[in-house]
């Protein structure tokens, strides 16, 4: 296929816009399921579309979605997520590709979840979180240089209030969507509360499975603006304390000491706080 395609980069060229046309616009992007041994090897595949392919993607994502394939098995996510980027492919056609065929340079914002949402089908939450966790930390880079717009935001976030958009995992190992029927969906931003409060009923925690000290800091640094603009609140915003009255109680052992404790505190602050007790006294502290 790589001749093929290079005959047709000498071919045709951007001035000739209907052919162009008329070529993007069927499946023409032959993507092997497999590598070929030989040259007159016959290699299964399929034809793509160019707006579902693209040139390449951040070795880092690439690196970490070998690494669920090798310890799920699955040889499908692979070829959905990995064979999709083309340099690999077809070295030395970036021009033809992208100048020509107007596929994008790299995946773009609805692509990347449309990649979890197919993970979210082949493999557990657990092997595929510290990848949903890479590709959070790129969306928010895409969002601070201005690759990914207000709608790109509002339409995965519509998205995500779907009940089958189910792409975001938990601490219970669930993939879950911002659909009220998964209850009340937070990314956690207090490893304490998380303790205390995370395995309540109807709250979902988004986990990102183990990470370094590093890693840890980026959540509380970088993933903030994407989490707002997805509508994804933080765990310590749903979590509200309030005192429980629980009726009149016999106070006077309380009281009583602090009778007896308060000459003792008084004499220690105006020793060694003098400036502090006078103010205290004209407050009224003396007549206590």
């Amino acid at each position: 296929m790589s001749k093929l395609y290079n005959f047709l980069w000498k071919e045709v060229d951007t001035s000739k816009k209907k052919i162009v046309e008329d070529l993007i616009s069927e499946p023409f992007i032959f993507i092997p399921s497999s590598c070929a041994s030989g040259v007159e090897d016959v290699v299964l595949g399929s034809f793509l579309l160019p707006k579902e392919v693209c040139w390449h993607d951040s070795p880092e994502l690439l690196t970490q979605m070998e690494e669920i394939d090798s310890e799920s098995g699955e040889v499908a996510a692979k070829h959905s997520l990995l064979s999709r980027t083309l340099c690999n492919i077809y070295p030395g056609l970036r021009d033809f590709f992208v100048n020509i065929c107007g596929v994008y340079e790299i995946p773009s914002f609805q692509d990347h979840f449309q990649n979890l949402l197919y993970l979210s089908t082949t493999v557990l939450p657990s092997q595929a979180a510290k990848y949903v966790f890479k590709v959070f930390l790129k969306l928010v880079d895409e969002l601070k240089c201005g690759k990914v717009s207000s709608e790109d935001t509002l339409q995965v976030s519509g998205y995500l209030k779907k009940s089958e958009y189910t792409v975001l995992p938990t601490v219970r190992n669930r993939w879950v969507s911002l659909h009220p029927s998964f209850g009340l969906v937070c990314w956690c931003d207090d490893e304490k509360l998380m303790k205390e409060f995370g395995s309540l009923d109807k709250i979902e925690l988004l986990h990102f499975g183990e990470l370094t000290d590093d890693e840890k800091e980026m959540i509380s640094v970088k993933l903030p603006l994407l989490m707002h603009s997805l509508g994804i609140p933080t765990f310590s915003k749903v979590v509200t304390r309030e005192a429980i009255y629980y009726g009149l109680m016999d106070s006077s052992s309380k009281a009583s000491f602090v009778n007896w404790v308060l000459p003792y505190a008084q004499r220690y602050i105006y020793y060694e706080h003098p400036d502090t007790y006078a103010k205290l006294k004209q407050s009224g502290f003396y007549n206590l």
